[in-house]
């Protein structure tokens, strides 16, 4: 069954290139690893309705940073993607982002290593880290917090509770900008 999903443009592309190096069928691939993912995304507790809609803005925020794609998908394998973000209040593209994006950072250190062997026999893990940073266009936390037992419930669970803090989060984060701002205004005059 052909599915579209709308995915943040850069990270699938990513995904591909790496599915490419491993030489790794990228629909097929996705299709044996949902299964998995899948069993953790049901252990998630359910967003609630306003965590929805909070995810829902962040990804229209993030629309011109995003592609539709289609995948080749088993009918019963697409169902039940859509059974379960469904069951569990998440946004099926939402799942698909951090998904993609998940096996992104598991595949890459295979893929720089399969790519040129010889080579990455030199790398210091330094070395290593900062190849696989420049691959991803990511930071080491970004990187290391998709590995987080965690993952998927901070990526896609949203609620009331959650969206009211974040917002407080960043009212506080753009209060101290002004100050800081400020600040810096009065000591160049």
């Amino acid at each position: 069954m052909e599915i579209t999903v709308r995915a943040n443009e850069l990270r699938f592309r990513c995904f591909s290139e790496i599915c490419e190096l491993l030489k790794l069928r990228r629909d097929p691939y996705i299709n044996a690893r949902l299964p998995d993912e899948l069993e953790i995304v049901e252990r998630l507790p359910r967003s609630d309705d306003e965590g929805r809609r909070y995810e829902r803005s962040l990804a229209l925020a993030s629309d011109k940073y995003q592609k539709n794609i289609t995948l080749d998908i088993e009918d019963s394998v697409a169902q039940r993607v859509s059974s379960v973000c469904a069951e569990k209040n998440i946004p099926r593209n939402a799942f698909f982002d951090a998904f993609i994006w998940f096996l992104c950072v598991r595949l890459i250190r295979p893929a720089i290593i399969v790519s040129n062997p010889r080579a990455s026999l030199a790398y210091s893990e330094e070395e290593f880290n900062k190849r696989v940073q420049a691959y991803l266009i990511a930071d080491r936390f970004e990187i290391d917090g998709t590995l987080y037992p965690d993952y998927y419930e901070s990526e896609l669970v949203w609620t009331k509770e959650r969206v009211e803090n974040t917002r407080r989060l960043m009212a506080e984060v753009r209060k101290d900008l002004r100050k800081s701002a400020i600040r810096s205004h009065s000591i160049k005059t």
